[in-house]
């Protein structure tokens, strides 16, 4: 019960800061995300 409630506060936290400055965080691990995945598959496009 007490890693449920400590998950909902780093939610809410996540929620409140999220705009300011998780949207570039997002970005940043979507990019990454892509050269992983995409780099080796498509050899290097």
């Amino acid at each position: 019960m007490f890693i449920g409630f400590l998950f909902f506060a780093l939610a809410g936290f996540l929620m409140l800061y999220g705009n300011e400055i998780g949207q570039a965080q997002i970005n940043r691990l979507k990019l990454a995300f892509r050269l992983l995945f995409k780099h080796p598959v498509q050899g290097g496009a």
